[in-house]
Protein backbone atom coordinates (compact mmCIF):
# COMPACT_ATOMS: atom_id res chain seq x y z
CA UNK A 1 0.00 0.00 0.00
CA UNK A 2 1.27 3.42 -0.95
CA UNK A 3 -1.03 5.80 0.86
CA UNK A 4 1.02 8.45 2.67
CA UNK A 5 0.27 12.15 2.54
CA UNK A 6 3.56 13.50 1.17
CA UNK A 7 4.20 12.93 -2.55
CA UNK A 8 7.04 10.63 -3.53
CA UNK A 9 8.08 13.17 -6.17
CA UNK A 10 10.76 10.93 -7.69
CA UNK A 11 8.29 8.17 -8.59
CA UNK A 12 6.94 8.63 -12.11
CA UNK A 13 7.44 4.97 -12.99
CA UNK A 14 7.02 1.94 -10.75
CA UNK A 15 7.54 -1.77 -11.48
CA UNK A 16 6.59 -4.34 -8.86
CA UNK A 17 7.46 -8.03 -8.87
CA UNK A 18 4.94 -9.26 -6.32
CA UNK A 19 4.80 -12.12 -3.90
CA UNK A 20 2.51 -11.10 -1.02
CA UNK A 21 1.88 -7.54 -2.24
CA UNK A 22 -0.96 -7.35 -4.76
CA UNK A 23 -2.48 -10.55 -3.35
CA UNK A 24 -5.69 -11.19 -1.47
CA UNK A 25 -3.70 -10.66 1.76
CA UNK A 26 -2.41 -7.24 0.67
CA UNK A 27 -4.10 -5.73 -2.41
CA UNK A 28 -2.29 -2.90 -4.20
CA UNK A 29 -3.57 0.55 -3.21
CA UNK A 30 -2.01 3.77 -4.50
CA UNK A 31 -2.87 7.02 -2.75
CA UNK A 32 -2.02 10.66 -3.28
CA UNK A 33 1.63 10.09 -2.26
CA UNK A 34 2.15 8.72 -5.80
CA UNK A 35 0.48 11.66 -7.53
CA UNK A 36 3.33 11.94 -10.09
CA UNK A 37 3.11 8.27 -11.09
CA UNK A 38 2.34 7.87 -14.81
CA UNK A 39 3.68 4.36 -15.49
CA UNK A 40 2.78 1.32 -13.37
CA UNK A 41 3.81 -2.26 -14.10
CA UNK A 42 2.96 -5.21 -11.84
CA UNK A 43 4.17 -8.79 -12.36
CA UNK A 44 3.25 -11.88 -10.34
CA UNK A 45 3.13 -15.63 -10.84
CA UNK A 46 -0.07 -15.66 -8.78
CA UNK A 47 -3.26 -13.59 -8.82
CA UNK A 48 -2.97 -9.80 -8.80
CA UNK A 49 -5.51 -7.68 -6.95
CA UNK A 50 -5.60 -3.92 -7.50
CA UNK A 51 -7.65 -2.50 -4.64
CA UNK A 52 -7.76 1.13 -5.75
CA UNK A 53 -5.78 3.94 -7.29
CA UNK A 54 -6.55 7.44 -5.96
CA UNK A 55 -7.96 10.06 -8.37
CA UNK A 56 -4.80 12.17 -7.88
CA UNK A 57 -2.70 9.45 -9.56
CA UNK A 58 -2.82 10.06 -13.33
CA UNK A 59 -1.61 6.82 -14.95
CA UNK A 60 -0.87 6.89 -18.67
CA UNK A 61 0.41 3.32 -18.84
CA UNK A 62 -0.62 0.31 -16.76
CA UNK A 63 0.60 -3.27 -17.28
CA UNK A 64 -0.36 -6.24 -15.10
CA UNK A 65 0.98 -9.73 -15.76
CA UNK A 66 -0.35 -12.49 -13.53
CA UNK A 67 -2.39 -15.66 -13.40
CA UNK A 68 -5.66 -13.81 -12.73
CA UNK A 69 -6.10 -10.03 -12.43
CA UNK A 70 -8.87 -8.27 -10.51
CA UNK A 71 -9.18 -4.49 -10.78
CA UNK A 72 -10.89 -2.15 -8.37
CA UNK A 73 -10.97 1.56 -9.24
CA UNK A 74 -8.28 2.39 -11.80
CA UNK A 75 -8.10 5.55 -13.90
CA UNK A 76 -5.97 6.04 -16.99
CA UNK A 77 -5.48 9.57 -18.29
CA UNK A 78 -5.04 10.42 -21.95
Amino acid sequence: MFAGEEPLAGFTSLRLDCLELCSAKAPFVAGSCLQNLTDLEIHSKDDIIIGSVDDSVQLKRFVAVGRKIRLGALMLSS
